[in-house]
């Protein structure tokens, strides 16, 4: 058993969206087994009822709430240090002392840092000799530099140097950690390129999971009962690469499926939800939920689920969990990237608008091929991303950082 520190940008409870089902998961593996102190920020109000909840499991806890006003100002303070401003946009002071205190007082042997942007907080690891892996999760970097590409200045140009600053930042966490994690092994291999593998026997690939008992189909078998077709999109609907996708296909795909089925209904479930998709709900054929409690029953409601992606970095909870509720998913190949489903067997990739509605329109109109590949899909997931390989490697990396026997 272990003394263990985590830190995580955002906080790790409920796993209801893409960093928050990692962040959890490998906390709620460490809690049985080790003795964790926590400290992470809160930037929804309504996560603050979970913070009891996280302070019974942990031996110690710091949170702070912050609010976006407030990290956009703290962000501006990147332009002056030099440093990536979504690192700089969270308060440091008291973090940092919360950190520092435990470095002294409760003999701390391992840091697991969730996000580049915590790496500001491990100063006194450094100090005190405390060994710390980074999860980094995704080339964040390379998010920002796909933003530059896409946008108009004078947007263009702050995503072109957040992009700059974040790698020679998420660099520099490499360097200094005793392991950087990333979500899939084409993460890893990015951030090897774009370091020109300086950095290789540092980096490893520790891949997402489902929770394969939740988003079981058996558990949903009476979910499905109108016959009305539902074409499903999940996530959290303020997220920049989310709402591009649901938009192209509201208005590139969705007309194409609509001629021949005018009753199909596109759901868009997830929460927050940015103003553009609000506006999509007044669409007949439409229905933004916003939040929903049970995302696996939504997934069962559903005929088909579309992940029509056209920035992605890491691994898409929204299609390994479409792909674990048994069902037919339509992905864009940046969408299917570091999950790798095999195409035509497991999944249908679809990059351009024809494409994509007749993949859909398929699934729709051909139901047993929907079941086979939907079947197919729960038994890849299940051999591939059950949570219980990511934490066998994750606690072989523990044993081999603190010499201790796997």
């Amino acid at each position: 058993m272990a003394n263990i520190l985590f830190l995580a940008h955002r906080i790790p409870y409920p796993p209801n969206k893409g960093d928050k089902i990692r962040s959890w998961h490998i906390l709620e593996h460490l809690l049985k087994s080790h003795t964790v102190h926590l400290g992470y920020f809160i930037d929804d109000k309504k996560d603050m009822v979970h913070t009891s909840f996280l302070d019974e499991h942990a031996a110690s806890m710091h949170f702070e709430l912050v609010s976006k006003p407030g990290q956009l100002l703290r962000s501006l303070r990147g332009f002056v240090t030099g440093k990536p401003q979504s690192v700089v946009a969270y308060p440091q002071a008291k973090m940092k002392a919360y950190v520092r205190e435990l470095c002294i007082t409760q003999e701390i042997d391992l840091i697991y840092v969730f996000s580049g942007a915590m790496m500001e907080f491990v100063d006194s690891a450094l100090e005190f000799d405390i060994p710390y892996v980074v999860d980094l999760v995704d080339v964040d970097s390379a998010k920002w530099a796909d933003y530059a590409r896409t946008s108009i200045f004078p947007l263009s140009a702050l995503y072109h140097r957040e992009a700059k600053t974040l790698l020679r930042y998420e660099e520099h966490a490499a360097k200094k950690s005793w392991k950087t994690f990333f979500v899939s092994s084409a993460e890893a291999a990015l951030f090897n390129r774009l370091t020109n593998d300086s950095l290789e026997d540092k980096v490893d690939a520790l891949t997402n999971g489902v929770d394969l008992e939740k988003f079981d189909p058996e558990n949903y078998k009476e979910a499905k009962s109108a016959d009305t077709p539902v074409v499903l999109f999940t996530g959290a609907m303020d997220y920049k690469p989310n709402v591009d996708a649901v938009l192209w296909f509201a208005s590139s795909i969705w007309p194409y499926v609509l001629e021949k089925y005018s009753e199909a209904i596109f759901r868009i479930a997830g929460g927050p939800v940015a103003s553009e998709v609000k506006k999509l709900g007044s669409q007949s054929n439409i229905h933004v939920t916003g939040y929903v409690e049970d995302m696996a029953q939504e997934i069962a409601k559903a005929d088909v689920i579309v992940a029509p992606l056209r920035t992605a970095r890491g691994i898409q909870n929204k299609v390994l969990e479409g792909m674990a509720m048994g069902k037919a998913v339509v992905a864009t190949t940046l969408a299917n990237e570091g999950i790798e489903a095999i195409s035509e067997n497991t999944i249908i990739i679809a990059d351009d608008e024809h494409a994509y509605a007749d993949a859909v329109l398929e699934f729709i109109e051909y139901t047993e091929k929907a079941q086979r590949i939907g079947k197919n899909a729960r038994n890849f997931v299940e051999a591939e991303f059950a949570w219980v390989r990511t934490f066998a490697k994750l606690d072989k990396t523990i044993s081999n950082l603190l010499k201790e026997p796997a």
